[in-house]
This record gives structure tokens, sequence and C-alpha cells, in this order.
């Protein structure tokens, strides 16, 4: 019965940081059938992360890879890419603070207007 009644109280607690992790703030997405990816400007996926993140899961359905970059709009670092067509789990080097402004880049395409299908989204993991 404690066994029972201990693992039960994982799953709750593992619930609660997963729906604390993936809350508002934290989930970013940027759908290209509404609005055309980039290939030359960064545009916002997370305006202010609520939460430090040590890693990031990543979709993207655009079928061309993406760029994430971390910092203020014009000044952005890259973080990693994700890969076409491909979600992972990619762990952040450094560590980025509750906070930053996350945001997408798309590659490889072969207009200057970007994806116009599919999308990416980021979702920060503490």
């Amino acid at each position: 019965m404690k066994i029972l009644l201990f693992k039960i109280l994982l799953f709750i607690l593992a619930m609660l940081f997963t729906t604390y992790a993936f809350a508002g703030g934290n989930v970013g997405y940027q759908n290209y059938t509404v609005t055309n990816g980039s290939t030359t400007a960064y545009q916002t996926l997370i305006s202010s992360s609520a939460i430090s993140a040590l890693q990031a899961y990543a979709c993207d359905t655009s079928g061309t890879q993406s760029k994430i970059a971390a910092g203020a709009a014009g000044s952005e670092v890259d973080l990693f890419t994700v890969p076409a067509s491909a979600c992972q789990v990619l762990n952040m080097n450094p560590y980025q603070p509750a906070g930053t402004r996350f945001s997408v880049k798309g590659l490889g395409v072969s207009n200057s207007s970007g994806a116009t299908t599919g999308a990416v989204s980021l979702s920060l993991i503490p």
C-alpha cells in the first residue's frame, strides 16, 4: 500500500512539474501558414521566458531546418539548429535565465520569404 501511495505521489509531482514547465511564457510557436518564415531576420518565439531553461523541446514541421537563438532583437546568439521535420530535446549551453527572448530563423530555404507551410515550436524545460 505504501509503495502504491508513493508512486501516486511521484506521478502527481511529475505532473505538477510538467504543468509548471510548460505554463505560459515557456512555450513558443510560429505558424508559417499565417506568417511566412524568414531566412534573413529572426522572428520571436518567446518574448520573455518565465523560467530559467537548461533544455528545450523543439519541433519543426516546415520541411526546412530552423535556427533557434536567444537575445534581444538584433543581438541574437545562435543556440542550436532544429532538423527539418523533426522534434528533439536540446541542451542549452549556457543555460538561459528567466526573461530571455527566444527567436527562430529558417535555414536552407530556396526563396527569401522562408517557409510558408508547417510550424516551429519551442518548449523550455527547467
